[in-house]
Parts: C-alpha cells; structure tokens; sequence
C-alpha cells in the first residue's frame, strides 16, 4: 500500500509551462490546462552540450515504427526538438548541469515555481523513460519532470536531483532522490494532482486506470 503523502493545498506549487516531449508522452501543457494554469512560451535560456554524443529524434518516429535518428553537429540544443542520448550525455542548461543516461530520449522545456508568478520560469528536460539528473543553480534552479510529474527544488536551492523510470507512464515505476534538502514534487494525475509534496525520496506507481480512463498513481514516500 502506498505511504500517505504530505502535501499542502495552499502553497503555490510548480507548474510545467512548455510541452514535455512529442506523441510519446501526455503533454505538461495539457495538465497545466487542467489546473487553469496559463500556458506561457519559455524565455530564451541558453544550453551547452558538455560531452556525450546525442541526436534528434525524427517527428513521428514510434516504439512500433522507429525512424533512425538525426545526427546532430551542433553543442547548443533547441526546445523545438526531441533529442535521444546515444551516449551518456552532459549539458548545460540555464546554468544547471544536466545528465542523461544512454538510450533516454529528452527535451527542454520550463516550469514556473508558483502559479501567483506565471512568467517567471526556469530551465526544466523532461523525459519519459530513462534516466536524468541534475545539480541545480541557486539562481535558476532547473527541474527536471516527466508525464507523471514535475521534480524541482523548493526556492532557489542548490543541488542534486535523480529521475529513474522504468516503462511507459501507462506502466512505469518512477523513482526519484535528491542528496541534501527535500524537492517539490507536483503530481500531473489523481488526486494530488497539483499539490506540492516535500520528500527526499519518491516512488511513484503509474498505470492506466480503466475506471477513470486515465493515468493513475500511486505514491510511495521512501524518504
């Protein structure tokens, strides 16, 4: 059974602002609609890739219909694209040291840290299997999020966020650690949808509920 979760309704908890990645995955804009949220375009934030080999994953290509991978010459990444990590990757985003595990495919995005603040916005990379991490900037803290929810840093603290997810949002186990403060997860589905919660570590169970005919989780507080 799943842990019962803190969460507090009336703080102002983060919110997605740009598309997470293409047809693959449940669009952050889509859960921000649902909560009456704004959806704003991202500034413009800089990003740098630091080593590894990555490319551009072709629009339309699907687990059952791959399309083979764009090579990609440039080191500065576009929100325009969706990028796969043919090697484990490194890059700076706004400031944030990014890494993406080989084989994840990725893409850059936004997110607001309240919703009484729509348009101030900081780097976020979503993915939807695979592994990401980030040691975030006090001045930009970065997040990092995923169709079943958004993981950011609570104000502007510096540290060290992990993302782990194991299957599809229909059937994933996603786990998520920070070393150091507790973050500020925002479910996108259920009935926490919404609600900040505040744990160092986070397993949270997703799956696709036929009685609601849509993503479920379930939460586990390990830490």
């Amino acid at each position: 059974m799943p842990t019962s979760i803190t969460s507090n309704r009336r703080l102002r908890c983060a919110f997605g602002a740009a598309v997470v990645l293409g047809a693959a995955a449940l669009p952050a804009t889509i859960a921000a609609a649902r909560r009456g949220i704004p959806v704003i375009p991202c500034p413009k934030i800089s990003s740098t890739v630091t080593g590894g080999r990555i490319a551009i994953v072709q629009p339309g290509s699907t687990p059952s219909n791959p399309l083979p991978p764009l090579a990609v010459q440039k080191r500065h990444l576009s929100r325009d694209n969706v990028y796969l990590a043919v090697t484990r990757t490194r890059f700076s985003y706004g400031g944030n040291a990014y890494t993406i595990s080989r084989g994840t495919e990725f893409a850059l995005g936004c997110y607001g840290q309240s919703v009484h603040q729509p348009h101030v916005l900081y780097p976020r990379v979503g993915i939807v299997e695979g592994e990401a991490a980030v040691s975030t900037t006090s001045r930009t803290p970065g997040a990092l999020s995923a169709p079943q929810a958004l993981i950011n840093p609570v104000g502007h603290t510096a540290q060290h966020i992990s993302v782990n997810i194991k299957g599809p949002p229909t059937h994933a186990v996603m786990t998520i650690r920070s070393s150091g403060p507790v973050i500020d997860i925002t479910p996108e589905f259920g009935t926490q949808a919404g609600h900040c919660i505040y744990h160092h570590v986070v397993r949270i169970d997703s799956y696709f509920s036929r009685k609601l005919g849509d993503i479920a989780l379930n939460i586990h507080v390990l830490s």
